[in-house]
């Protein structure tokens, strides 16, 4: 921040300005239908058991960048999730 605009803000927006950024926070759901679903309502599909399902789910998720965060430490997927 150049110095001349800095000397025009109250010192409690430059105190702000000069703290690291923090956490970031999202709130989103979303949903997957488990394999199990998808036999039941014979839904056409690629994948021939459930642990390959999981795994393309996983893999989408990292090819897209999606952070995915277990509420209250619970699996996602049934995988554990350090695996996510």
């Amino acid at each position: 921040m150049p110095n001349d605009a800095s000397s025009t803000l109250p010192k409690a927006i430059l105190h702000t300005l000069s703290q690291p950024s923090g956490a970031r926070f999202y709130r989103c759901a979303l949903q997957v239908n488990p394999f199990e679903y998808m036999e039941r309502h014979k839904t056409t599909t690629s994948f021939t058991d459930e642990e390959a399902y999981k795994k393309a789910i996983v893999a989408a998720f990292q090819k897209e960048e999606v952070e995915v965060a277990p509420a209250l430490g619970c699996d996602v997927l049934g995988l554990p999730a350090h695996s996510l």
